[in-house]
């Protein structure tokens, strides 16, 4: 009796996890004899039956794993032959993205980020800083703009058969109450220094905001709601006449954009003319 010759030819036998390969039995045998059974054998010691293996397998190491692929083909008369393809089917192994980042609460005055980068299995990588910036370094460390933003940080890890994972993180850069009060200003026309206001940088709600001025008798000399809107050394918004020399009070009240509270912070201010 005759003996089947085996072989046979597949398709999808390599990729990053999981791979799921086809693999169809291309064995022959002289007539009148026929292929009753066909049976598969990996090298993990799974077995399959049919003239076409299908399956998917993983891989959750950090090496590539080689499986050899046997194939038996058994005629209607009880005849076998064996066929054996070592490292048939290969699976790449997959990185794993992962990474934190310091301070936990970076904001406006130091919005400097360092990342640590542990991700596992990988070879090259992408980040991402939301539309800030990239960078391919292992362990970058970016400087975001000074503003109260969050940015979705992302980073890539690949591996050099092109198998990739992606893991994101929110980075916030946090508001901070930064501003300058003068101690003195000149308003005699020369235009110059001309106005007293607080200048604000971060952290204030402009939409709720007042600054009072008083005299040494607590009277208000100069009441604003705009932070553009300074004090020009008039008694009153509508009047011409300037003070006179001397230390003020002002005071100035806001509510922060961080939450919903109110800050209240008061100070002199010398009039020279």
């Amino acid at each position: 009796h005759p003996l089947p010759v085996v072989s046979f030819t597949g398709v999808d036998l390599e990729g990053c996890s999981p791979v799921c390969p086809e693999v169809t039995t291309t064995s022959t045998i002289n007539s009148p004899s026929t292929i009753a059974e066909y049976e598969w054998t990996l090298s993990t010691g799974q077995t399959y039956q049919g003239p076409v293996l299908s399956d998917c397998y993983e891989n959750l190491t950090g090496n590539n794993i080689f499986h050899d692929l046997t194939l038996t083909a058994t005629s209607n008369e009880g005849c076998v032959t064996t066929h054996t393809e070592n490292d048939y089917i290969e699976i790449f192994h997959n990185p794993i993205a992962n990474f934190y980042y310091q301070p936990n609460e970076p904001d406006v005055i130091d919005p400097e980020v360092e990342f640590l980068n542990n991700s596992s299995y990988a070879d090259s990588y992408a980040w991402t800083f939301g539309n800030q910036g990239v960078s391919t370094v292992t362990n970058p460390i970016f400087e975001f703009s000074a503003e109260p933003l969050k940015h979705i940080v992302t980073l890539m890890a690949s591996t050099v058969e092109g198998c990739k994972d992606t893991a994101r993180v929110a980075v916030e850069i946090l508001d901070k109450i930064i501003f300058y009060v003068p101690n003195t200003f000149t308003p005699d026309n020369d235009n110059y220094n001309e106005t007293f206001k607080p200048i604000f940088t971060h952290g204030y709600d402009p939409q709720d905001y007042t600054l009072y001025i008083f005299n040494r008798w607590g009277e208000i000399v100069f009441e604003s709601h705009n932070t553009n809107k300074g004090w020009n050394g008039r008694y009153g918004l509508n009047s011409n006449k300037i003070v006179k020399d001397g230390t003020y009070v002002w005071k100035i009240e806001f509510k922060e954009t961080m939450s919903d509270k109110r800050h209240t912070h008061k100070g002199h201010v010398n009039v020279l003319k």
